[in-house]
């Protein structure tokens, strides 16, 4: 009986994707429709004939209607045909299976060195909670998180490859024509990947194995005279294994999509780079075929875990009730601010955050030099009294711009946020709240818009909009707005249980006033948590853009930029990528330091892990 639910199971898992592939194919679809104007036009090149255009649209299938279009264009993906480069002419196709196993590699290996440092790290510090090696791996998670992959691939190749000269600063060689070439050339862009991987899988280790060998269930086998370390691998990680498998599946997607810049530190010949590339040189077929063939794997790995969901844990199958997803009580929010008055950290990650607002507010007046003040006999300076951090190549002063790119990081980081919120959270409601077909169709529309790595969407949405940062941001928002739903939805189907909704209903209250009144006020806490986590992210997201060129524009200061061009400079003026580097990675630890402690305060359960 067992094996045979097991096998429905799998079943309705293979069903529900099958939408969420429609969906995710659509949705690559209509980036060639987010074009302004006629598409044709761009394409045809300055001072196009009409007689050109006309051909144009028709070799593309303009002339046709649009679900027409999106038929061909469906049609010819399933027989393995994505179009043509614009500029080389080489199938789509044909260039991405020759750039991907190498792309493929090194996520791989950034995923192995995850799990060989990240599960270790987390097991050790379930053993001894609130010890000190349980500080020093919560410390190093936090650090990781925060830490830009692309800032920490430069401080790498400024070590071990020019400094020491142990490992290739650039480039990747064919596994099977030298395999030991092929790792040398890996080791870098992986362990660059692997940081935010390790910590990320060390902490969620933790949370999930504390809670589990604080069970009643452990402390019986305890009692029993069960070996600790016979608990801890056939109790303790058994019951973990679905929430690692969880991580793991997310942790794969996150690395994909930040393949895009670190091969561009690396001078990597992969799909990361050719999708920026593309996205710069406006190459739509290649930016539609790459991304298609990301959310592909992607999805199909989802797909991978949830069969095994079912083999490493059978209880997964069961319905899963309003009890099982757990809340905080309400009026902790009214708390919150004597709380983070006691935490010294979060006090700290505070006072931090609002000095940096008012820096950004009060740029001008702060900065001793405006931005693109330039002094071409003064370039790659030392610290001086006259430059606290010396000049960059145009002679600027790198104090000055580090200070005028505080506003640009943190309109990004709020602007990302605020439309994932304006997108995740009404949606997430209505899905919990109204349930059924609704919640069916958000559900799969949720599964498909998080089979998108967010740096591969915000790139593939500024090829198409243009190159800027609000393009790219947007994009990064709506990645966003899927975790925000599903947070607020799972509130929802709790909150609309209690018993003042139920009377609101009867008192024939509309929908609109109860969700706006009623269910939100107590589903909200869990969504300002994730929103003040999700600040980091987009902070990280807006600096890899601007590192690429694809999010602030010359000559306008961006902390990303900034790194764009101190790597230029590595061998001769190293010192330049440190401020901006330092200056992500204080934002980064403080976003994520105040949304732990507002965590702590809505969920009092986390305090006693």
């Amino acid at each position: 009986m067992l094996a045979l639910d097991r096998w429905k199971l799998i079943g309705w898992r293979l069903l529900q994707f099958v939408p969420v592939i429609v969906m995710a194919t659509f949705i690559v679809f209509g980036l060639m429709q987010l074009v302004p104007g006629d598409i044709a036009v761009t394409l045809a090149g300055e001072n196009p004939s009409a007689a050109r255009i006309a051909e144009l649209r028709g070799l593309l299938g303009l002339d046709r209607p649009l679900l027409a279009q999106y038929g061909n264009w469906l049609w010819d993906t399933l027989h393995f045909d994505l179009g043509k480069s614009m500029l080389s002419g080489e199938p789509v196709l044909q260039s991405i299976l020759k750039r991907f196993p190498t792309t493929l590699q090194i996520v791989l290996f950034a995923l192995s060195l995850s799990l060989l440092i990240g599960v270790p790290m987390g097991i050790l510090a379930a053993l001894k909670p609130n010890s000190r090696v349980d500080a020093f791996v919560t410390s190093v998670a936090s650090l990781g998180v925060a830490l830009p992959n692309f800032w920490l691939a430069m401080l790498l190749v400024s070590t071990f490859a020019l400094t020491l000269g142990w490992l290739p600063a650039t480039g990747a060689v064919d596994f099977l024509k030298d395999p030991i070439g092929s790792l040398k050339s890996a080791v870098l862009p992986a362990c660059a990947l692997a940081a935010g991987g390790v910590a990320e899988i060390a902490r969620q280790l933790r949370g999930s194995l504390v809670e589990v060998l604080s069970s009643q269930f452990v402390r019986t086998l305890h009692a029993k005279g069960l070996p600790p370390s016979a608990i801890l691998w056939r109790h303790g990680l058994k019951n973990v294994s679905v929430n690692l498998l969880t991580v793991i599946g997310l942790m794969f997607n996150r690395l994909l999509g930040a393949t895009v810049v670190i091969e561009a530190v690396f001078a990597i010949p992969g799909v990361g780079s050719m999708v920026v590339a593309s996205a710069i040189q406006k190459d739509f077929p290649v930016i539609q075929g790459v991304v298609l063939a990301m959310v592909l794997i992607v999805i199909s790995l989802n797909l991978l875990i949830d069969v095994l969901y079912t083999i490493v844990d059978p209880r997964v199958g069961r319905a899963v009730s309003a009890a099982d997803i757990g809340t905080a009580p309400p009026g902790r929010l009214v708390r919150l601010a004597r709380w983070l008055r006691r935490d010294l950290r979060a006090s700290l990650s505070l006072g931090f955050l609002l000095t940096l607002l008012l820096v950004a507010v009060f740029a001008r007046q702060i900065a001793p030099y405006p931005p693109t003040t330039q002094d071409v006999n003064n370039t790659l300076a030392a610290p001086t009294a006259q430059h606290p951090l010396g000049t960059d190549d145009l002679g600027r002063d790198v104090f000055s711009r580090l200070i005028h790119g505080a506003p640009a990081t943190l309109y990004a980081s709020f602007l990302a946020v605020s439309v994932g919120l304006l997108i995740g959270l009404p949606v997430g409601l209505l899905a919990g709240f109204l349930g059924g077909w609704v919640d069916d169709v958000i559900g799969r529309l949720i599964d498909t818009l998080l089979s998108f790595p967010a740096i591969v969407l915000a790139i593939a949405v500024t090829g198409a909009l243009g190159v800027g940062l609000t393009n790219s941001m947007v994009a990064v928002g709506i990645v966003f707005s899927p975790q925000l739903a599903r947070l607020s939805r799972a509130q929802t189907l709790i909150v609309k249980q209690e018993l003042y909704v139920d009377a609101a209903r009867v008192f024939g209250a509309s929908l609109g006033r109860i969700l706006w009144k009623h269910i939100l006020p107590n589903a909200v806490q869990p969504v300002i948590v994730q929103v003040t986590l999700l600040l980091a992210v987009a902070l990280l997201a807006e600096a890899s853009l601007s590192f690429l060129g694809l999010g602030v524009q010359p000559p306008q200061p961006s902390w990303g930029a900034m790194l764009a061009r101190a790597y230029q400079y590595m061998e001769i003026a190293p010192e330049q990528m440190y401020a901006p580097g330092i200056a992500i990675l204080l934002t980064a630890l403080s976003f994520n330091a105040l949304g732990e402690s507002i965590r702590i305060v809505l969920d009092p359960t986390s305090r006693r892990r």
